[in-house]
């Protein structure tokens, strides 16, 4: 379908004692800190309209992407050209058109909104292509997305910003709840031109004509008869491909990537090989062993332990240069090293078909390593060469000796051995102390040395006999080919929350792309679509230098980057009203403006949109203008900000559900007054003073009745520096 925009624009300008523009929607906008009787708030300033782009998807698909940039009206460009613009807040609902033509807004169990960001471009910029990190607050893990950057300025507006973007309170709650700025105070752009919505909407719009009915995928949490589709979690199904997780061995130093659960641990101990044996799992609390996961072995046995504790112990105490390393890998050959560091002596055992040449090259990825290579030909002969980079390289002296040769069902088994070291720097070194040992290793179609008809790479993890050798990540798994990332820390992790592992991750954004069914792969999608398209007011005034305050961004994530959780059901038999999840965070001020999506130190406002700059902050600190939390309906109950300096609650934000069924009032939807501080004398609480140093703390409390995906604790917050 050809994108449409409409447009629309009003002349009315709200100053003090003139009556506030017209709202967008029909409500009531209502805050959390109202110092008086009335919570209720409005909007000031002149004001625009701007359709997105249709969004066109059939049932149980997600819609995620960036569109094609709305013009704002003409006059309006062309009023800000060359000047600044004072963006004061917005209006955002999701619509469709009538029989009649008409926009009308949808149901939010028809199509759930599980968020938006909206850029607004200025003249003075450019679309640059941003990869996103394995886990980007509201970004789909690992993609290119072309989004709008500020270009530099020498001039008067150098630090004016050329884009903004607006994204708090962006999910379900983003229609019904306030988004507007007090006097004196907006996020400021120079010569604004337009706007480029970029919305993540699910399709629940039940096939069979139902409020909330339609197929939901196995792993789908959503009760019988719920006023929710389950879809609204990202429940991962069976369309998403899942790599697992690696893991290596590690006999010294710590781990660059430990394992963090102990389920993992034990996943991890079994990619060992069929050489090990592992009995058991203890989990403990001692500071005299390493951190996380760790084994010993004797003979075959492994006993595994996971660790608690906080040490700093090093991995492989008591292991050596004159000790025993065993490990066995499974591949296209089959390759099982065992060290004797005591005696100088490496036994090899490498099987592979009997009737074709096969070989494996150690310490490479690649032929162009120009590994040590052992070859056995199809008549069972043994060679040793150094590979060149996709040739036959050249012939070594021998080094190893033929312990046995035997050949039973067409499968060679070869055993030899060796020195840990050669003659020279051509021969690879084996040691009991080097935990991994990665190789190629290839299958011929004839029985002497030719080009390969297989070829793979591999690696072999070492365990030490006697010592104590740490379990380490080498990668954490992958979803649609995309790197999982695992950034818990902090009580997330110390809960051993199942969204931070990928090996129990089952819904959340890393199973939520563009046009994808969330349905399970033998489930047919149902094949009628839908075009929705969001519609947003944007209210604006002029700049005013001296007076006017740039909000920049305040961010933190009470779940600590990792950027959703899972809340977990609770027990059956505790009380339905104490059936609450809390998760805390505690972090200091300054992180809010220097971690995670933030510019950071010394960052510049006219081209970073996420510029908060904290070397700015002066002595008299930082005020919040504007705070609004972002968690999920169906979990949500509310977040709390406290300042544990003073030990002050700055902002409650309670979810409000609806109760009569009707638009913006949906059972089993909400929406979330945010807290807003401005002038005494314009209504509004003062705004509280925070510096660097402040000691922060972030409660999410949500719903655990039953088992929730994806779950968000966000405080999306605008900020002014105190002049």
């Amino acid at each position: 379908a050809t994108a449409i925009a409409t447009l629309f624009l009003s002349s009315l300008l709200f100053v003090a004692g003139a009556p506030p523009p017209p709202q967008m929607n029909n409500i009531e906008y209502t805050i959390a800190n109202a110092p008086g009787d009335s919570n209720v708030r409005g909007y000031r300033g002149e004001y625009f309209d701007i359709v997105s782009p249709v969004l066109r998807y059939r049932y149980s698909e997600v819609f995620w992407v960036m569109q094609e940039e709305m013009p704002i009206p003409a006059d309006i460009v062309k009023r800000y050209n060359n000047s600044i613009m004072s963006v004061t807040g917005y209006e955002f609902d999701v619509v469709r058109k009538n029989a009649a033509g008409e926009l009308e807004s949808v149901p939010c169990y028809e199509h759930y909104n599980h968020h938006y960001i909206v850029y607004m471009r200025g003249r003075d910029s450019k679309m640059v292509k941003m990869q996103t990190s394995a886990r980007s607050a509201h970004m789909p893990m690992g993609q290119t997305w072309d989004i709008p950057e500020g270009l530099p300025s020498n001039g008067e507006d150098a630090d004016i910003p050329a884009v903004q973007y607006f994204s708090e309170g962006n999910g379900n709650e983003g229609r019904r709840s306030y988004h507007g700025y007090p006097s004196e105070y907006g996020q400021i752009i120079a010569s604004p031109v337009s706007v480029i919505p970029n919305p993540m909407m699910i399709n629940t719009k039940s096939p069979d004509g139902s409020r909330t009915g339609g197929p939901l995928p196995r792993t789908s949490q959503a009760p019988p008869n719920a006023t929710y589709s389950g879809l609204v979690e990202c429940p991962c199904s069976t369309r998403v491909k899942r790599g697992p997780p690696q893991y290596g061995t590690q006999a010294a130093g710590k781990c660059a990537k430990p394992v963090l659960h102990v389920d993992a641990c034990m996943a991890a101990a079994t990619q060992l090989g069929p050489g090990i044996n592992v009995t058991r799992t203890e989990t403990v609390s001692d500071p005299t062993l390493p951190p996380a996961c760790s084994l010993v072995v004797a003979g075959n046995t492994a006993t595994v332990t996971y660790n608690t504790a906080a040490s700093s112990v090093p991995c492989g105490a008591g292991a050596s240069n004159t000790s025993v390393a065993t490990g066995q890998a499974s591949s296209l050959v089959n390759v099982r090293v065992s060290i004797d560091g005591a005696h100088n002596q490496v036994l090899l055992t490498l099987t592979g078909p009997a009737s074709v040449w096969f070989g494996v090259g150690f310490g490479a990825t690649v032929m162009a390593d120009h590994p040590y290579t052992i070859i056995v030909d199809g008549n069972g002969g043994v060679e040793e060469r150094t590979l060149a980079d996709h040739a036959a390289g050249t012939a070594l002296p021998p080094l190893v000796k033929v312990v046995s040769n035997t050949v039973a069902s067409g499968v060679r088994t070869i055993i030899l051995t060796r020195p840990l070291a050669g003659p020279t720097a051509a021969y690879y070194k084996f040691s009991p102390i080097s935990p991994t040992i990665q190789f190629i290793d290839a299958v011929g179609s004839g029985p002497t040395l030719a080009y390969h008809a297989k070829r793979t790479a591999g690696e072999l993890n070492l365990v030490v006999a006697g010592a104590r050798t740490c379990l380490c990540m080498t990668s954490s798994g992958t979803f649609n080919n995309i790197p999982f990332g695992e950034n818990c820390w902090g009580e997330v992790l110390a809960q051993q929350n199942s969204a931070c592992f990928a090996e129990t991750f089952n819904g959340g954004l890393p199973c939520c792309y563009h046009l994808q069914s969330l349905l399970d792969e033998d489930q047919p999608i149902p094949p009628a679509y839908d075009e929705i398209y969001m519609r947003f007011r944007f209210y604006y005034e002029d700049y005013i230098p001296d007076r006017t305050k740039n909000l920049f961004r305040l961010f933190w994530m009470t779940e600590t980057w990792q950027n959703e959780y899972d809340v977990p059901k609770a027990d059956p038999t505790v009380p339905p009203s104490e059936r609450v999840h809390e998760l805390t965070s505690m972090f200091k001020f300054g992180d809010m403006m220097s971690a995670g999506m933030s510019g950071g130190w010394n960052c510049s406002f006219r081209t970073d949109v996420n510029c908060a700059d904290p070397s700015r902050v002066t002595s008299k600190g930082v005020n919040i203008i504007y705070a609004a939390a972002h968690c999920h309906a169906p979990a949500c109950i509310e977040m709390e900000l406290y300042n544990m300096d003073t030990g002050q609650l700055v902002c409650r934000n309670r979810a409000v559900y609806g109760v009569t069924d009707q638009i913006y009032d949906e059972i089993g939807f909400m929406h979330i007054p945010p807290c807003v501080w401005g002038s005494a004398a314009d209504g509004w609480q003062p705004p509280p003073v925070f510096h660097l140093d402040t000691n922060m703390l972030s409660i999410a409390r949500t719903n655990s009745t039953y088992k929730h995906y994806g779950v968000m604790a966000f405080w999306q917050m605008r900020g002014a520096y105190v002049v």
